[in-house]
């Protein structure tokens, strides 16, 4: 996946949930955004939302099949 950006600003100082709000942000305005999907599941990963996290990356694969290898 491509990086999104601002997502080394929020996770190099830890910053999970200030991350996840921004991916989620990005999602609300661009609902097709594979990568804010990729990234937002990443982030619910490191808050240990499972569930969240399959989701997210099941619908980032969903929108972007050519990036699941």
């Amino acid at each position: 996946m491509n990086k999104v950006a601002g997502d080394d600003l929020f996770y190099s100082g830890g910053n999970d949930t200030g991350a996840l709000d921004y991916y989620l942000k990005a999602l609300r305005k661009s609902p097709n955004y594979a990568e804010a999907y990729y990234m937002a599941g990443v982030a619910y990963f490191y808050i240990k939302d499972f569930d969240k996290t399959l989701e997210n990356l099941e619908k980032a694969v969903e929108l972007r099949p050519d990036n699941s290898k």
